[in-house]
């Protein structure tokens, strides 16, 4: 076997966080070290190595790197972490490959004719943006190329003559090896994830007072629920805190249902940034793997992965009545719905980190064959 080439990652996602960034970071830098040696430079980590590979079931090495020894919290210290990383970059002669989710970071260095890959799961935003389509007028944008996490970032970028492939998220299938619960919790519904406006708190509040019989747990960092934490729920929502990602596979097998209750406008740790129409979401992938039952609203961002009445149910965020009977149905008998079970994790078996990795290793080699 050919000896691996170096590969340097970015993220402006420090450790230890909540963030789900750092799930895609970590899990993907895992499977693409069976190709390259991996080099994760993160503004800050308090975290041994061992105690990450612990947390986030990484199975390789990865050399981590803290950077500027204190979190990005504002434009400012984004705008350090960028300056860094490119004296970093200057100064660096062993690498063949830099992937970056830092957007100024990685414009930086398209500006100054260094090649790397960026990652995106939304749009540029503010100054981001401005820098972004600026640099689309540059003939150093042949320097740049993509991961597109989204189908409809292609079209809404109007990306012209831009090396990019799209690679949805993924799901971690060797953590979610066969089992058998000890127990199930009867007549109860998982939601795993954050609480942000338009991830399903809402939907969840009204159909726990439709269906009072069935308990609602939902897993994930209460901070994201803002000013509604002051917000009396009814009695049948019981909330847990966030679970590490090794975890989650011992969470999920003590329930057979878990639902996506998406809105029509989604929010993310910025108010002003909607993701809807680029979500990939990461719990879809792990209840899929899990072998969930998932009920989810109907939307077109990952209408390829979920299809209704397949692998999972999917059903209009408006229509309340659909979703409380197809609760009930499924929490009656569960036993019927082995097919959707087992059709799920079939699904999780297309889309996981080694898939993922070795599309881009593809990508990649083909980009460099053509200098």
């Amino acid at each position: 076997m050919n000896q691996k080439k170096n590969l340097i990652y970015i993220t402006e996602t420090s450790l230890p966080t909540k963030s789900a960034n750092i799930i895609n970071s970590l899990k993907f830098c895992d499977a693409l070290s069976n190709y390259y040696n991996i080099k994760f430079l993160v503004p800050k980590n308090l975290l041994e190595t061992k105690i990450i590979k612990k947390k986030y079931n990484l199975r390789n090495h990865i050399n981590f790197e803290n950077l500027i020894n204190k979190n990005i919290e504002n434009f400012i210290t984004r705008l350090f972490f960028s300056i860094k990383i490119i004296f970093k970059i200057l100064n660096e002669k062993d690498y063949d490959v830099i992937l970056s989710r830092s957007i100024i970071s990685s414009l930086l260095m398209t500006l100054l004719n260094i090649k790397n890959t960026l990652e995106l799961h939304h749009i540029p935003q503010s100054f981001s943006k401005f820098f972004f389509n600026f640099i689309m007028l540059l003939p150093q944008k042949k320097k740049l190329s993509l991961i597109l996490i989204n189908d409809n970032l292609v079209k809404d970028l109007r990306l012209k003559k831009l090396k990019y492939i799209v690679l949805d998220d993924a799901a971690d299938f060797l953590s979610f090896r066969p089992h058998k619960s000890l127990y199930t919790k009867k007549k109860t519904c998982i939601y795993m994830g954050s609480f942000f406006k338009g991830k399903g708190i809402e939907i969840i509040d009204k159909l726990s007072k439709l269906l009072p019989e069935i308990d609602f747990h939902l897993y994930g960092d209460q901070k994201t629920l803002g000013s509604r934490a002051r917000y009396q729920f009814n009695k049948n929502i019981k909330f847990y805190e966030y679970v590490d990602y090794n975890k989650i596979p011992l969470v999920l097998k003590n329930y057979e249902v878990a639902l996506m209750p998406f809105q029509s406008r989604i929010e993310a740790r910025s108010k002003n940034l909607e993701i809807s129409k680029y979500i990939s979401p990461l719990k879809m992938f792990d209840y899929l793997a899990a072998g969930k039952i998932i009920i989810a609203t109907k939307l077109k961002a990952y209408k390829h992965i979920l299809k209704n009445n397949e692998n999972s149910f999917l059903v209009s965020s408006k229509d309340l009545n659909a979703w409380k009977e197809l609760i009930k149905s499924i929490l009656k008998d569960p036993k019927k719905f082995k097919r959707i079970q087992l059709n799920a994790k079939n699904t999780a078996k297309k889309f996981t980190w080694n898939n993922r990795a070795k599309k881009f290793y593809d990508f990649i080699k083909i980009d460099q064959a053509k200098l």
